[in-house]
């Protein structure tokens, strides 16, 4: 089971940062909620300040936060050892992507982990092309047992 951590949780249910921490946990990831200002318990689990605070090392961090805070976010997560980032739309920035690429990190940009959670393969959904985005989209789901259905811009390390 791979273990993520969401950046930017929020107790407010009409939140994104909620949708997406309850979205993945319906789905029976392992997830950390991780937001300084709703320390305590959410959904049943502990919530975290800082990625450091967590038990353990998450698979991917998931940030659902703006650019600036994402951008700390993800030196946080590299200081750890992290190298899986997934920046939700409106969490990236180029300084934040090019940050991971300069460090090797795994970085999704440009996609909904919800959507990408949610979605189950059409009966009739041709193969994507090896070696193409989308290609690398379905390998990415399949990796961490997500269903996926839409295309994906990756920013891999070179």
């Amino acid at each position: 089971m791979t273990s993520f951590a969401i950046v930017g949780v929020s107790r407010d249910t009409r939140k994104f940062g909620y949708k997406v921490f309850s979205s993945l946990k319906k789905r029976g990831q392992k997830v950390y909620p991780i937001n300084p200002n709703a320390k305590g318990h959410l959904g049943g689990l502990k919530c975290y300040g800082s990625l450091k605070e967590l038990p353990e090392k998450p698979d991917v961090v998931v940030t659902v936060v703006p650019p600036k805070i994402a951008l700390k976010a993800v030196k946080e997560a590299s200081k750890l050892g992290i190298t899986e980032i997934w920046m939700q739309k409106g969490s990236e920035s180029e300084e934040a992507i090019e940050f991971c690429k300069q460090k090797s990190i795994y970085c999704t940009t440009n996609a909904c982990i919800i959507i990408t959670n949610e979605r189950s393969y059409r009966k009739d959904k041709q193969k994507p092309l090896a070696g193409s985005a989308d290609s690398a989209g379905h390998d990415y789901a399949r990796k961490h047992d997500l269903n996926h259905n839409s295309k994906l811009i990756l920013h891999n390390p070179i």
